[in-house]
């Protein structure tokens, strides 16, 4: 019975829940599983919540998730600014997504 064991779920593992959430337009609960301390986040799993956060045209919850990503450190990639201007187009956020060119 696999909800017996107790294994500690790493990085892919949450990263592969949240691409289920972000699927699910379960933004919210996407974004909860990245703040969660028990896994160190990388830039995947900031991608996988600024496109959830698209989906759901969560513009500027998106730029939220490029500010903590700074602060953890990371480093954004093209496809990290391209879900977020994404995102700020789809909450009609065009002069936000245009300070992210």
């Amino acid at each position: 019975d696999l909800s017996m064991k107790k294994v500690r779920p790493n990085t892919l593992a949450y990263n592969a829940a949240m691409n289920a959430c972000s699927n699910a337009a379960e933004w919210q609960q996407c974004i909860g599983l990245l703040e969660d301390p028990e896994v160190k986040a990388d830039i995947s799993s900031f991608n996988i919540a600024v496109s959830a956060c698209g989906n759901a045209a969560m513009g500027l919850e998106a730029i939220q998730l490029l500010c903590e990503l700074e602060r953890q450190k990371l480093e954004a990639t093209t496809i990290t600014y391209n879900t977020a201007i994404q995102a700020c187009g789809n909450a009609a956020l065009l002069s936000e997504a245009l300070d992210l060119l």
